[in-house]
């Protein structure tokens, strides 16, 4: 009787099946019937990032993750209820909070990113059937185009790791970083074994999947007499170590290389931005400067870099070698 009720009613009113009016209703309950907090469910979140990673708490990712989700996002919303963030008054309160004054426009836009990632994780767990961040504009950021050391700060940067190469043990991660464009973070886990001397005069480096930023495996060939050949002048001692490339204390030892130089900044991912710049002006080849860096098309190549340099700069930056800081 309810169900023939149900279906005169339906028909009355709009083109809905009673079938479909079901799954809604069973959905929508599920959604605003769930009473579990944003607290308990930021562990969970949490939990699940670390396993499916594959990495400790403490990579840099998860760090921000805990810092931005687990601490912050939970001392303002802990004790809601995922429910109560559905509801009008919550998504505007969500709203206003991811657009505070109280960040920059890219804090604002790391939050929106990470705080998505845990209602997106809600959504494919079952807690919720949306995500209330897609509602909510991403913040925009005003262009800014990075920034590069000059010559004369690389020179000075490439002589001074030389002479404090046996106190600090740093050359291996800077030329890494300014000759192959290789991430700072994926430099900082690499093993020694993913450099692999194929001859003499080539050198191929492997950013294995589980360390890439993107999660795919790639390879960078340093071959004696192309612009990466210089590569394999700095490397050569190295060519039989073990174990990891990064010492420990590596950011202690960092910080005191570049208070050493005496340059007095260093602009925000200098190493990868420097090589960048400097390939596309060497070889203006876009698509073998960005199977270098590991990116997918060229837009951040051709807004951020090509005009940051020139190509007689570009040949004097890959012609720097271990022999010309000795001579």
């Amino acid at each position: 009787m309810d169900a023939a009720r149900a279906a005169g009613t339906l028909s009355e009113s709009s083109d809905t099946s009673l079938s479909e009016a079901a799954r809604f209703i069973v959905e929508h309950r599920r959604r605003v019937d769930q009473k579990i907090t944003i607290d308990v469910l930021i562990d969970h979140f949490l939990e699940a990032k670390e396993i499916e990673l594959g990495a400790p708490i403490n990579s840099r990712y998860l760090k921000d993750l805990k810092s931005r989700v687990g601490n912050i996002f939970r001392e303002g919303w802990g004790q809601v209820t995922l429910s109560s963030i559905f509801t009008p008054d919550g998504k505007r309160a969500l709203e206003r909070w991811l657009s505070g004054p109280r960040w920059s426009a890219q804090t604002r836009r790391h939050y929106y990113s990470n705080v998505g990632s845990f209602f997106e994780f809600a959504v494919n767990r079952g807690y919720c059937t949306e995500n209330p961040i897609k509602g909510i504009g991403r913040p925009k950021v005003p262009p800014r185009s990075p920034e590069i050391l000059d010559m004369k700060d690389i020179k000075r940067l490439l002589h001074t790791t030389l002479q404090t190469e046996t106190e600090l043990g740093m050359l291996p991660y800077i030329v890494l970083g300014l000759f192959a464009g290789i991430r700072v973070a994926e430099i900082g886990k690499f093993f020694w074994k993913d450099l692999r001397w194929e001859t003499n005069d080539m050198l191929l480096i492997t950013i294995p999947a589980r360390i890439a930023k993107k999660r795919r495996t790639r390879n960078i060939e340093a071959v004696r007499g192309d612009s990466l050949g210089n590569l394999l002048e700095w490397l050569e001692p190295y060519r039989n170590r073990v174990g990891p490339m990064v010492l420990p204390n590596h950011n202690k030892r960092y910080i005191a290389l570049k208070k050493a130089t005496g340059i007095d900044h260093f602009p925000h991912n200098y190493m990868r931005h420097n090589f960048a710049s400097m390939h596309y002006a060497l070889h203006r080849n876009s698509g073998q400067t960005i199977a270098i860096l590991g990116q997918k098309d060229d837009n951040v190549l051709f807004e951020h870099y090509r005009a940051l340099t020139i190509t007689k700069e570009a040949k004097r930056y890959f012609s720097l070698r271990p022999s010309f800081f000795r001579d």
